[in-house]
């Protein structure tokens, strides 16, 4: 966790950057015994940089005296979306070709099992491809594109 603020915009302790691996954290709530304490996890970017998010995994309250976890009983994960270690990531790909006379004709690609398909452009000098990953919260997906000459 940090409290840096080099630009001047920070709401407060955070963490930033990015972790190749799960981070194990303690924070010491002695201050609110005897008081009920609700645990919130947040996702803020800033006004340049909007990444894909983050992840919680095993959150336990650990009682001092006795060592026993308390389960987290009313969990609500209000705009969170729980995910499995692997999660499908089906894709809507379409092309657009540019033209002049008619700029709003594109078409769909059909794909395959894997999510893998081709077209043919028939000599179009220019076309758009978009592909957009269906499954939310698990961007970015990996693609690969390439063009092969007749």
């Amino acid at each position: 966790m940090t409290t840096k603020d080099p630009f001047g915009n920070s709401p407060g302790v955070g963490y930033t950057g990015a972790s190749e691996e799960w981070r194990q954290e303690e924070v010491d709530l002695r201050q609110y015994a005897g008081r009920e304490v609700l645990v919130r996890f947040g996702y803020l970017t800033d006004d340049a940089i909007e990444a894909t998010g983050f992840a919680v995994n095993r959150v336990e309250v650990v009682e001092a005296k006795t060592g026993v976890v308390q389960p987290y009983l009313r969990w609500q994960r209000d705009g969170f979306r729980p995910l499995s270690l692997w999660a499908p990531q089906p894709q809507s790909i379409a092309a657009l070709a540019l033209d002049a006379a008619d700029p709003s004709r594109y078409r769909s690609l059909p794909l395959e099992q894997g999510n893998s398909g081709s077209w043919a452009l028939n000599g179009q000098s220019t076309a758009a491809v978009m592909i957009c990953g269906l499954t939310a919260g698990a961007l970015p997906t990996a693609y690969e594109l390439r063009g092969i000459q007749p």
